[in-house]
């Protein structure tokens, strides 16, 4: 459980094309993935009217899925993680 704070940014939308996996908002800037990709697909999330989104293997587990898409994140945010398949979005500037 994340501590009551003010959010960096808010999410626009969190989706996913593949159908096998969950995706809950948690806040303003947060999200939790549970399921797992059963044919592989894109991890799209959006916020500050930008969109990042990530090519997710068949098979991929949750925390594989929060790992890639924080790969593609531009490098004036970052996907802190708030648990093995949960991560809020933080502003760096």
């Amino acid at each position: 459980m994340v501590p009551f704070r003010v959010p960096d940014v808010r999410i626009s939308f969190v989706r996913s094309t593949d159908s096998g996996l969950r995706i809950a908002r948690s806040g303003a800037d947060g999200f939790e993935i549970s399921g797992e990709f059963a044919r592989g697909g894109k991890l799209s999330v959006a916020f500050d009217g930008l969109i990042f989104s990530a090519e997710i293997p068949s098979g991929a587990t949750p925390a594989l899925a929060l790992a890639l898409i924080s790969k593609r994140i531009s490098p004036a945010y970052g996907l802190v993680s708030t648990g093995a398949t949960s991560a809020i979005i933080i502003s760096h500037t």
